[in-house]
């Protein structure tokens, strides 16, 4: 079959109008291969033509930094300018095929995910489609490590969203239009046959900012030690993995058939596992097997991400966690290969080199949460032992080290004999450090707990709506883009807390465990302040999130201290038994709930509380919240996270917190004695009691006796003198002005009687009732203010009979 070499050079031209082309031609066998860099469109179009029908040719889809003569690598990249998804079709027959073509060409064209821009090039590969989405400004790579894994988070948001195959990585090769996909011998046994691979759209003026795309985050896996920072020990070079294409290509290190078995069927059917036949299990095996006969990382890889063989299928499932779980196996292989005790302490424990001061190994164990609604969060905690603690704990236990002359077992306790092996995990720091990593640091982030994946998760925005906000649209798009900042930067102080005030049954919970389990191990949820003002608090060095529920009471001021500290400081003092305290990066996001009304302790200018009066629409409907469970328990978390994560907020202002009805019943419960006895002056429209009206005038020893008695009354400790209340009157008025002008008092004379006489006296001049209001909203929000109903006492009443 002969393609159309035409066509091939036309997309060329399409896809970089001025050159050069980086071109590659490999046979099925992969043994034969050959990359050129063209940059004449008279030699592109002769090699195309050439090895057309005759080898599967590919292009580079980014730009290089010389000239290429053999496969490219990353460090070959110097900028891309495209953005890239390959989705294919995993039927084996022809009906199969159809149908999932038809369906994944719909993802690329008029059923586009929500928020995704429609690509600038769609190309029919043969067994799927290619999209691809230029750059107005192409992202420099420059051949830098962190630069090409910085982009390729890009790509991977697109595999994770378009359920894409595994090849988000910057040097990535493509199939060519024009040319004939020619399926391996492995491929021609499932029926496939030579097709003509073609462009079927291209949209120059779909041209896109790199800020129109999201980054993918990472999603968590197991708990297992592997999982706190990269696996260095293993070697592979993703971009240049080389497919096997026949199992007795693995002769070459003697590989058993037995191995070959459970590679090309995903387990042995002749020998089960009598303890754990899980496919994980054989996915181990097989890895030991290849690592113990010697065969190269970047070979088992192949093999583990290679759809071709069935032992991948557990592998490829986990999406954009395949590449990590695929050198997490081949890592632990390599160390049981080494021995299997070496692997057994290195999955449970991992030396820090510095902890407060200290060297520490650390473990993650089992903490698991059971709420009183049955749900049940899976968390880990971290607990840190000394070596010594290391070696009596595994005292009883000993190892084969070596021989004597004499044959006997030489043998050490295997605390004594991990700590000192060369191949112990080992790490100089731990940190929290949401979605990079760092050589030689103990990452606690674990990524999040679902894959972003398009669904639906109406409910639960329907529940924040119209119970959470109570139907109003202003606060609803304030707590989404809360919700959506706290998902795409993780790595940032949350800066404003949401606070829910409401009945019990109206969902306050729901709406916060929800959201919560969107973060796994870094949700906290807490019941008593003593997790959070006591002298420990190391589980919040690794908390994103935090759900206060009825944990604070707003008329203690050690939780003020606290609140004000986890909400707006950007440092944390992390503090852990024995060891120094130690500064980390805070990057809570509290979400606190209450039934009472008074739930914190808010200020005039108050901007760190986002405050919600829940809605009781749907309190105690059994029916609604268990539709919404159903919803979310099936698809529902992975919708919500990939909403939260397509939300434009480059426009969102945290700090530009509305000034809600709660807020403001907030700040009124919160008034100090001085505040309370202003408001109530400006709430009843007088400054006296004897007063009809409000009278600008006010003798100033008269309105100190009255506050005075104010705070007799209701048995308020105010120490303070005629100084201390100018400077309060002052500063909740400040136009406030103090004049003497003549008035008519009463003095006593001495012997018991008093007499009027006209002297100058002190005054203060408050201005108008609606100047003195004006001035308390600007320092404390906008006031329903009640104005007082005047009855006439003297009015005479007709008698009804």
């Amino acid at each position: 079959m002969k393609g159309n070499s035409e066509h091939a050079v036309s997309f060329l031209k399409k896809f970089n109008p001025n050159g050069p082309w980086t071109l590659g031609a490999i046979a099925t066998d992969r043994k034969a291969v050959t990359f050129r860099t063209f940059t004449e469109e008279k030699e592109a179009y002769e090699f195309i033509e050439k090895e057309n029908g005759k080898r599967n040719l590919y292009f580079l889809v980014n730009e290089t930094n010389r000239e290429i003569d053999t496969k490219p690598s990353k460090t070959d990249i110097y900028q891309a300018g495209w953005l890239h998804v390959d989705i294919d079709s995993s039927a084996t027959d022809e009906e199969g095929l159809e149908h999932d073509l038809d369906m994944l060409l719909s993802s690329l064209t008029d059923k586009l995910p929500k928020g995704m821009p429609k690509p600038t090039a769609i190309v029919f590969s043969g067994n799927g489609y290619w999209g691809f989405w230029k750059l107005k400004k192409p992202v420099l790579i420059e051949g830098t490590e962190s630069k090409w894994e910085d982009f390729e988070l890009y790509n991977k948001r697109l595999e994770q969203v378009f359920g894409g195959d595994h090849c988000f990585n910057v040097d990535r090769i493509a199939r060519l239009p024009g040319t004939i996909n020619i399926p391996n011998p492995q491929k021609r046994k499932k029926g496939r046959k030579e097709v003509e691979a073609k462009l079927l759209e291209f949209d120059s003026s779909r041209v896109y900012d790199i800020s129109e795309f999201k980054k993918a985050a990472g999603v968590q896996s197991s708990g297992s030690m592997m999982d706190g920072g990269e696996t260095s020990e293993v070697d592979i070079d993703v971009g240049n993995i080389e497919r096997i294409q026949d199992l007795s290509e693995l002769d070459e290190w003697s590989v058993p058939d037995r191995v070959k078995i459970i590679i090309a069927q995903g387990h042995h059917p002749d020998q089960p596992k009598a303890k754990d036949n899980s496919r994980s299990a054989w996915v181990f095996d097989c890895c030991c097997s290849l690592a113990r006969h010697g065969v190269p990382d970047s070979v088992i890889y192949s093999i583990l991400t290679d759809p071709g063989w069935a032992i991948s299928s557990s592998v490829l499932e986990l999406k954009s966690g395949a590449d990590r779980y695929a050198r997490r196996q081949i890592a632990r292989a390599k160390q049981y290969s080494e021995d299997p005790d070496l692997l057994m302490m290195n999955d449970r424990h991992a030396v820090i080199g510095n902890i407060g001061g200290k060297t520490a190994v650390i473990e993650e164990v089992d903490d698991q949460l059971k709420l009183h609604n049955g749900q049940t969060f899976k968390r880990t905690k971290l607990t840190m032992s000394s070596f010594d603690s290391i070696r009596q704990r595994y005292m009883n236990k000993r190892i084969k080290v070596g021989t004597t002359k004499e044959g006997a077992d030489v043998t050490e306790e295997l605390g004594k004999w991990w700590l000192k092996h060369p191949m112990r995990r080992q790490y100089d720091h731990m940190r929290f450090m949401p979605l990079i990593e760092k050589e030689g640091v103990y990452n606690l982030w674990r990524g999040f707990a679902y894959e972003a994946i398009p669904g639906d998760c109406s409910l639960y925005l329907q529940h924040i709506k119209e119970n959470i906000c109570d139907g109003n649209q202003f606060y609803y798009e304030y707590l989404i883009n809360w919700m959506a900042r706290a998902v795409q930067e993780p790595a940032s102080a949350g800066e404003v807390a949401v606070v829910l005030r409401g009945g019990k049954g109206t969902g306050k919970g729901w709406f916060a465990r929800t959201f919560g389990r969107l973060f796994g191990r870094h949700f906290l949820h807490i019941a008593n302040a003593k997790h959070l003002v006591g002298n420990f608090n190391a589980h919040l060095q690794d908390c994103c999130v935090l759900f206060a529920d009825e944990a604070f009471f707003a008329g203690d001021k050690s939780h003020e201290s606290v609140l004000k500290m986890l909400i707006t400081e950007d440092i944390l003092p992390i503090e852990k038994k024995g060891y120094d305290v130690e500064a980390q990066p805070n990057f809570v996001h509290m979400i606190m709930a209450s039934n009472d009304p008074h739930v914190i302790r808010a200020t005039g200018d108050e901007r760190r509380y986002f405050v919600l009066n829940v809605g009781e629409g749907k309190r105690q409907n059994a029916e609604f919240f268990g539709r919404l469970n159903d919803q979310m328990e099936n698809g529902g978390y992975e919708a919500l996270l990939y909403y939260l994560q397509s939300i434009d907020i480059s426009n969102f202002q945290v700090r530009k917190v509305p000034q809600t009805d709660a807020l403001q019943e907030q700040k009124l419960l919160s008034m100090n004695y001085d505040e309370e006895w202003w408001f109530n002056k400006l709430q009843e429209g007088r400054l006296l009691d004897t007063d009809d009206e409000w009278n600008r005038f006010v003798p100033t020893d008269k309105l100190t006796q009255d506050f005075v008695k104010y705070m007799e009354l209701w048995r308020f400790n105010r120490r303070g003198n005629e100084t201390s209340l100018g400077r309060f009157l002052s500063r909740v008025c400040p136009h406030l002005q103090k004049v003497r002008k003549r008035a008519t008092v009463d003095i006593d004379d001495g012997f018991g009687s008093s007499r009027r006489v006209s002297r100058r006296v002190s005054f203060y001049d408050f201005g108008t009732l609606d100047q003195c209001r004006e001035a308390w909203e600007r320092s404390h929000g906008k006031v329903d203010w009640e104005e007082p109903v005047q009855l006439d006492m003297d009015a005479q009443h007709e008698t009804p009979f």
